[in-house]
């Protein structure tokens, strides 16, 4: 899904919506949501989204994660091999894999069993570190505990592996995780 001649940010919005993604505003080239998460989702849907690219157009498209999946996020040649070595241990290749400016954002579907709840590290202190961007609880926004993870289109983000919605996803684990 990379931005294609003609569409537009509402468009991009829209597809990652259809994708199966919770989609959020970003103010333009930031990694914050443009709004308080609540007051997005509180009546959110195709026509919310739809409504706000238009009077918004340069917004950036985030996604706020659900416990339905799960983002492996490696900002370091370092973390890329160690997640790399954590797939090729459990036979698992990911299906969906965006490339960012700092590294890649692999996206998996969570069984429902597994817990999870977002990490991160210092990149200055563990370059081989990989984040984890996920909600902790179901549900959307910030009661969940719930990771929020930039879309591409935005600054130096494509998508380098891609599936079609997020059932497509291949599934992990609590042994994965």
């Amino acid at each position: 899904m990379n931005m294609h001649s003609g569409q537009t940010m509402a468009d991009e919005a829209l597809s990652w919506h259809r994708f199966g993604l919770v989609v959020i505003p970003l103010p333009p080239g930031m990694k914050h949501s443009a709004m308080t998460w609540d007051s997005w989702t509180s009546d959110y849907g195709p026509e919310k989204i739809a409504q706000h690219w238009a009077e918004n157009e340069r917004d950036g498209v985030g996604t706020l994660m659900t416990r339905q999946v799960i983002v492996f996020d490696a900002d370091t040649p370092e973390a890329e091999e160690a997640l790399e070595a954590i797939e090729k241990a459990h036979g698992i290749v990911c299906n969906q894999v965006h490339r960012t400016s700092k590294g890649v954002h692999h996206f998996y579907r969570r069984t429902p069993d597994v817990e999870a709840r977002n990490d991160s590290c210092s990149t200055d202190g563990h370059p081989e570190g990989i984040d984890i961007k996920t909600a902790a609880r179901e549900g959307i926004g910030t009661g969940c505990g719930a990771g929020l993870v930039v879309l591409p289109p935005g600054a130096g983000r494509s998508v380098e592996k891609g599936v079609g919605s997020t059932d497509e996803l291949v599934e992990v684990g609590q042994d994965f995780v």
